[in-house]
């Protein structure tokens, strides 16, 4: 996994990051020109822990179904997930979307107890005003707010990842694939548009691209409501919102949220296979 590096800027109290390919970066110049200024190293990879519950960090896992895992095997833990998402999993016409949807939230379900030290009884999930889906808060089931713990799915191909924190955060991941740079040209600015097509590896500019953007939308909850050409991720637009980007090594995954300090961000590659044990006492 490659993080990216600070780059600071003088003008704001947060972060903005290029991902990282080898020695390689796909970065406008102005932006390499500040990243050589930077002296550290973003990401700190760390154990999650109960400990961590009172931090400041976002902590994020990730996971690829193999192929040989299907649906079929794995129906039963269906009873474990929220009834929203098993009636959304019933609407799926095939398995790789039933798969990802059904680990989604047992990875989450996972993180919640084992990182943030919360109840599995005490799990449950509500939805914004906008539809954005948060942990439900109090006997009314009130979205979570503030310091309260929040979290951020996405899934992509066969991979799935989560986030969870205590501030607003969007999460997204998206597999490494070819990729028609006429859709950058159609919902990115021109200055995204040109700088993919000026990259080194298209493909992998794009994906930097659009998970930065997605990962905004998702944070705010506006989703695809908001006009992906209305804020650029290539520089302080919008100024309030810091994002940091990773590649695992056929996804690339990118964070959003209010404050991304140094060393606060932890991402660990989860086997489905862990996943489904944390249940398996549930199961029995």
């Amino acid at each position: 996994m490659i993080w990216s590096k600070i780059i600071r800027n003088p003008g704001r109290d947060g972060l903005l990051c290029g991902i990282a390919v080898g020695t390689k970066r796909f970065l406008p110049d102005e932006i390499q020109r500040r990243e050589r200024r930077a002296d550290r190293a973003v990401a700190h990879v760390a154990e999650h822990t109960k400990d961590a519950v009172r931090t400041d960090r976002i902590f994020i896992r990730y996971l690829e179904i193999p192929e040989t895992v299907g649906f079929a095997e794995v129906s039963r833990y269906l009873a474990l997930i929220s009834p929203g998402r098993r009636t959304r999993i019933g609407r799926f016409l095939f398995d790789r979307e039933r798969l990802t949807s059904l680990f989604a939230e047992l990875l989450l379900r996972v993180m919640l107890t084992e990182t943030m030290g919360m109840d599995e009884a005490d799990i449950a999930f509500c939805e914004g005003s906008s539809g954005k889906p948060f942990l439900a808060r109090g006997a009314a089931g009130e979205p979570a707010q503030g310091t309260d713990v929040q979290f951020s799915l996405s899934h992509s191909g066969r991979q799935v990842a989560a986030a969870v924190c205590r501030q607003s955060v969007g999460l997204d991941l998206e597999t490494l694939r070819s990729c028609d740079l006429h859709i950058a040209d159609r919902f990115f600015l021109p200055e995204e548009s040109r700088y993919i097509r000026g990259a080194e590896n298209p493909d992998e500019a794009f994906f930097y691209i659009w998970t930065r953007k997605e990962a905004y939308i998702k944070k705010t909850g506006e989703g695809l409501s908001r006009d992906l050409r209305s804020f650029s991720v290539l520089r302080d637009d919008p100024p309030r919102f810091c994002w940091q980007t990773c590649r695992t090594g056929t996804a690339v995954i990118s964070v959003c949220a209010d404050s991304i300090s140094e060393e606060r961000v932890s991402v660990t590659r989860t086997d489905c296979r862990e996943v489904l044990a944390h249940f398996e006492s549930a199961i029995c």
